[in-house]
């Protein structure tokens, strides 16, 4: 077989050659871990740095976007070069057999995966921890392989990233094989309780430093054994953590000595938010770490008009972080599941008790979608509470698609959420402040926005719909109370937001809840609700559920 030499250089086996289309020249690696540059024409070959990876490579390939591929003989490990950023750094992309001759050859235009390819399984943690394929994305083979978390896997044909991460949208959600069973906190051992298919390894990682990344001191958990069942598992967390949100990922597979990112022949990966403490902390979470609560709205206050409670519907979790002193840190999740509504709305959600001097204003961000809001003021200025300004109109981040009129409420309107937000608002000091649940969200007029034949102008921000007694803001205008209407609002007597037999114009619903379609009144779509309204929530107390519904009125994805 040929050699090509040159002076400073091992002798190099043609064999090991991958030719890349973007440039025409071949590329090797040899047994040191230096990137060769070779022209095959002249035989000359320039050494253009080290991998940072030894051993005898074979199987050498590039892919149409001018990434090289090699396989470690020793171990298997297929290693990704990005030949064309400068970066020459070698990083592991999968795992292969061990071999002690291993060749291989692809056609270099074709892509590494295809639309069609449905037979990995990624994840949906944001893209900087390494999600999409581009980005070496953890990713498990699912074809032929009974190693799982939870009930069951799916496949795609590449990655879904958080926010519109397809666990949350495609009503496949497979992320059930992980539950915390305590917070993670530093200094302390955290407990989850894994559910697996079958033996294989977990190791797991969590962003403690909250950089975006799951840096290699990350790991929390190392190829630890498991067998079929639930099981519980143990991760000890440093000091040093930097308390808020973050992610974590979970490995499964029969085989060893996974990272963070890359291929797996078997088994699955699982990404889940978290929220870091620090050694003195606690946090209380609404309805739960990972579940949602429901705020339904119907938007023509005062009054009752279709009453179909789907003008907004949000998914909403809360969490409340205090130590010794006091509150310290609040965190909101949400998710726009509807928008049924002919006006145009905004939504917000005020913090009972807290002052807004006494928010760090400076460290407290709004994401939407995953992008920080920097087009408005998140906090709203010149109040006595806290008002978290989740957007002046819904409208501006949900759309109908064609032939439908709303947003996920006609029947064949269907679509995945488009909107999703989470709130961080920290603390200047500990705060005395009792707040629980979903504290209380509120929907507002867009301001400028036309709001029908009750108003003049353009009410604003001084129109409000909250749940039923709950005392509107200080921005709310009094006089709209009593007008002509259904509403029977007393303030004098904390009333609010009612019919005179207790109807409200708004709602709380401590799970996912399925609401009614366009149109339809929800007492004809859940027979219960009016008795369990009108009593003041003592009758009927499990109206919402889907079994109690007539499910031809129903809204489905």
């Amino acid at each position: 077989m040929k050699k090509i030499v040159d002076g400073n250089s091992p002798k190099l086996s043609i064999a090991d050659f991958a030719i890349n289309p973007a440039d025409g020249l071949a590329y090797s690696v040899d047994r040191h871990g230096a990137l060769h540059q070779i022209d095959l024409e002249s035989g000359s070959v320039v050494t253009l740095a080290k991998t940072g990876v030894t051993g005898t490579f074979g199987a050498a390939y590039f892919d149409p976007n001018g990434n090289l591929y090699v396989s470690n003989n020793s171990n298997g490990y297929v290693y990704k070069v990005a030949v064309g950023s400068g970066d020459y750094s070698m990083v592991q992309f999968a795992n292969g057999p061990s071999s002690s001759i291993n060749d291989g050859s692809r056609c270099a235009l074709a892509p590494v995966t295809s639309a069609s390819d449905i037979l990995i399984d990624y994840r949906d943690a944001p893209d900087s921890y390494g999600t999409y394929l581009e980005s070496n994305g953890a990713r498990h083979k699912v074809t032929g392989s009974s190693l799982f978390f939870g009930e069951s896997v799916d496949a795609e044909s590449d990655a879904s990233a958080y926010p519109l991460s397809d666990d949350e949208n495609d009503n496949a959600d497979d992320e059930d094989g992980v539950q915390f069973a305590t917070a993670i906190t530093e200094a302390e051992r955290a407990v989850a309780i894994v559910n697996s298919s079958g033996a294989g390894f977990v190791s797991a990682w969590v962003d403690l430093n909250k950089n975006g990344v799951f840096d290699g001191n990350e790991q929390v958990l190392f190829d630890e054994p498991v067998s079929a069942g639930k099981q519980p598992v143990y991760m000890d967390i440093p000091v040093g953590v930097s308390a808020g949100d973050s992610w974590s990922r979970f490995r499964i597979s029969s085989t060893t000595g996974l990272a963070a990112t890359g291929g797996a022949p078997d088994g699955e990966v699982e990404d889940f938010p978290v929220t870091l403490h620090a050694s003195d902390t606690v946090t209380d979470y609404y309805p739960s770490q990972n579940g949602w609560s429901t705020i339904a709205f119907e938007d023509n206050w005062p009054h009752e008009e279709d009453y179909d409670m789907n003008d907004l519907i949000v998914y909403l979790r809360t969490a409340v972080s205090s130590n010794a002193a006091g509150l310290t840190n609040v965190t909101i999740g949400g998710e726009v599941a509807a928008y049924g509504a002919g006006y145009h709305n905004g939504f917000a959600i005020r913090l009972p008790g807290v002052h807004p001097d006494q928010v760090d204003r400076d460290q407290a961000a709004l994401h939407i979608n995953g992008k920080e809001v920097t087009d408005w003021v998140i906090i709203e200025e010149g109040r006595e509470e806290t008002i978290l300004m989740v957007t002046y109109n819904v409208w501006d981040f949900v759309g109908t698609g064609d032939f439908c009129k709303f947003y996920r409420t006609e029947p064949d309107c269907g679509s995945d959420i488009q909107m999703s937000f989470k709130a961080s608002i920290p603390m200047i000091e500990p705060v005395q402040a009792d707040l629980q649940g979903v504290f209380d969200p509120f929907l507002f007029a867009t301001p400028g926005a036309w709001r029908g034949g009750d108003y003049e102008t353009a009410p604003g921000r001084s129109y409000e719909i909250h749940l039923k007694n709950q005392a509107p803001t200080e921005a709310f205008d009094y006089n709209l109370f009593n007008r002509a209407g259904d509403d029977a609002s007393d303030p004098s007597s904390q009333r609010f937001f009612q019919t005179e037999k207790g109807m409200p114009w708004a709602l709380e619903i401590g799970t996912r809840w399925q609401y009614p379609v366009e149109y339809r009144d929800i007492s004809h779509a859940y027979p219960q609700f009016a008795e369990f309204a009108t009593s003041d929530g003592d009758n009927n107390l499990s109206w919402y559920l889907i079994d109690n519904a007539n499910q031809l009125l129903i809204f489905t994805h």
